[in-house]
């Protein structure tokens, strides 16, 4: 598969395309919880606007380049942004986490459909591979690469689906963070950035989110096992 040059900033267009349709998610979800209508509004502007501004400044720290006309995001920046907006929100508005779960949710879709950017633009790109659906990028590369991008874009995909149809479990925030880091850790294996190093900085995020959030579930339940048990 070949992909040359866009002549267009189709990275930019398909970062918007994925963090609409993400709010779009949020906003659909949210009101089918009954959540007022103003509410939903704010919250979305601030985790769009808190997505941006995390995904630029991670991306500047970790290619250290603090040069905003550069445009580039990190993944793990702009869900760390979603994250905190959330948590915010529901802080402000004493909401009963349906921010937070929403915003989770929203999370490997959003990153599902923004890989595309990196495909078309032809960043991020997969170790070196000539076997089936390999891709050629004539002006970046003189050798084919594995579709790494493709990869995460279904990989992330299944994941959402999968989560959105447990949403009702009580783990459902801990288990869609843990399963996406986990996917995120074991594809950055395949990425080409990977060859040069033992562990990238993806993966080592990813261990600190699963490591976070399963600690936090296990001091959770510990908290509510000891508060029955003092009850009785």
């Amino acid at each position: 598969m070949i992909i040359n040059k866009i002549n267009f900033p189709i990275y930019g267009i398909m970062i918007l395309v994925a963090l609409i349709i993400g709010m779009c998610f949020n906003i659909i979800f949210l009101k089918k919880q009954n959540i007022k209508n103003q509410h939903i509004a704010l919250f979305v502007f601030m985790a769009s606007v808190y997505s941006m501004f995390g995904g630029v400044i991670l991306n500047s720290i970790t290619t250290g380049s603090f040069d905003f006309t550069k445009f580039g995001l990190s993944s793990y920046g702009g869900a760390f942004g979603i994250l905190v907006s959330a948590i915010m929100f529901e802080k402000m508005t004493n909401s009963n986490k349906e921010f937070i779960k929403s915003a989770v949710l929203s999370l490997p879709l959003i990153y599902s459909i923004s890989k595309l950017a990196c495909f078309f633009a032809g960043c991020c790109y997969g170790i070196p591979y000539s076997g089936i659906f390999n891709v050629i990028y004539p002006d970046k590369l003189n050798f084919s690469v594995f579709p790494i991008q493709l990869a995460e874009t279904i990989s992330f995909f299944i994941v959402f689906v999968v989560c959105l149809l447990f949403r009702k479990n009580k783990y459902n925030v801990g288990i869609t963070i843990v399963l996406s880091a986990f996917t995120k850790f074991l594809l950055d294996f395949l990425r080409y950035d990977h060859l040069s190093k033992f562990i990238t900085i993806n993966q080592i995020i990813s261990i600190g989110f699963i490591a976070v959030t399963i600690i936090l579930y296990t001091v959770k339940n510990n908290i509510n096992k000891s508060n029955k048990y003092c009850k009785k």
